[in-house]
């Protein structure tokens, strides 16, 4: 019985040490891992207003939102169509984040919307597309 309880032990703690060798940072095995993003955000309000964020790994000597798409839902089987395309909405120089806001009532009637942003630094562009709102 003792000979049993030491092997148990043994071969349990040689896997825990193999998946101690060989795990891998997480950020490694991401798809879309960045040299340049930590996160980036986009989100549409009820009162119409886009609103921007993201974090960078380092200072960068410029961050913008090089493009923002407003997308429609059609009515017939919700598909997304672009109404508008703004470009250079939300700019930073020398900075490792980027923060704001742009009103799109004059671009948003009723209906469902949302909005594809399109983050530009560091010579890499990342895109997220934003919660989906419906206004009357």
């Amino acid at each position: 019985m003792h000979n049993i309880k030491k092997t148990i032990l043994l071969f349990t703690s040689l896997i825990l040490y193999f998946s101690l060798c060989l795990s891998v940072k997480a950020e490694s095995i991401i798809p879309y891992a960045s040299d340049v993003f930590i996160s980036y955000s986009a989100s549409l309000s009820s009162s119409k207003i886009a609103t921007f964020s993201c974090d960078l790994k380092k200072e960068y000597a410029s961050v913008k939102v090089s493009k923002c798409v407003i997308q429609k839902c059609t009515k017939e089987d919700c598909k997304w169509k672009d109404v508008k395309t703004l470009s250079n909405v939300c700019s930073a120089t020398n900075s490792d984040y980027l923060s704001g806001s742009k009103d799109l009532s004059s671009y948003i009637g009723s209906g469902t919307y949302r909005i594809s942003v399109t983050y530009t630094a560091g010579g890499e562009s990342r895109t997220i597309t934003s919660n989906k709102r419906t206004f009357n």
